[in-house]
């Protein structure tokens, strides 16, 4: 049965400055009903999940491993378990997509190469898309695993202030892998839709370990506001 190929009518909000160096992100919406949701393009990050780790031990030689959870909020209702993430690498082209669950916890086996978390699809009413730059990260090529930390998406939000416990917090610099080991949160700011970035490793640890077995290897990396290397291992 063939799907229409209906007309995106996407309205762009363009990121409110918060530093010279924030990249732009948005939250993308459509007017449409939740029929027209299930567009061909949609349609695609339906049913399989090609880019879920199946286990560490039987990852393909061109590929490494991304991990970490995240929630996705319209107002005070959470739609984490109608979404899904659309990976790009930094030619934009796309790299892999990932079916989420209600827990939000991803555990993706993509390219070795620079990645991002371009766009964040939901099967709501009248849709829900959040696109984003910032969102990017390396990763690994020695077989080791990237934590790219517990990321919270809230739409319809005025402020920072509204979502407790990030008053304060840095803008997010640097993609993914530089904050998601930081000891405080980072966040983008984007018209009335915020994103926070968390560190909850010990937490990611447990739930790694819970499904494969074992804990992961984690890449080098250099926490936000710090001079030194994270462990290259968890013992």
């Amino acid at each position: 049965m063939l799907v229409p190929n209906f007309t995106q009518i996407r309205q762009d909000h363009h990121s409110q400055v918060i530093t010279h160096s924030m990249l732009s992100s948005s939250i993308l919406r459509r007017g449409l009903i939740l029929p027209l949701l299930l567009s061909a393009q949609f349609l695609v990050g339906c049913g399989a999940n090609p880019t879920m780790l199946k286990h560490p031990s039987k990852l393909q030689d061109d590929r490494g491993i991304a991990f970490g959870r995240i929630h996705v909020s319209r107002g005070d209702s959470d739609v984490t378990g109608a979404c899904y993430l659309e990976f790009e690498d930094d030619k934009d082209e796309l790299t892999g997509t990932y079916n989420l669950d209600k827990d939000g916890w991803f555990f993706a086996a993509l390219p070795k190469t620079r990645n991002s978390i371009r766009l964040v699809r939901c099967a709501v009413m009248f849709g829900l898309f959040y696109h984003a730059d910032e969102l990017y990260f390396d990763v690994p090529r020695d077989g080791k695993s990237a934590y790219l930390g517990d990321i919270e998406l809230k739409t319809d939000q005025d402020n920072v202030e509204s979502v407790p416990g990030v008053a304060g917090s840095p803008t997010l610099q640097g993609g993914l892998s530089s904050v998601a080991l930081a000891q405080t949160p980072s966040v983008i700011k984007s018209d009335d839709d915020v994103a926070v970035v968390r560190n909850k490793l010990d937490e990611a640890i447990r739930e790694y370990e819970k499904r494969f077995g074992e804990k992961p290897q984690l890449a080098e990396s250099v926490p936000a506001g710090s001079t030194e290397a994270a462990p290259a291992s968890v013992e």
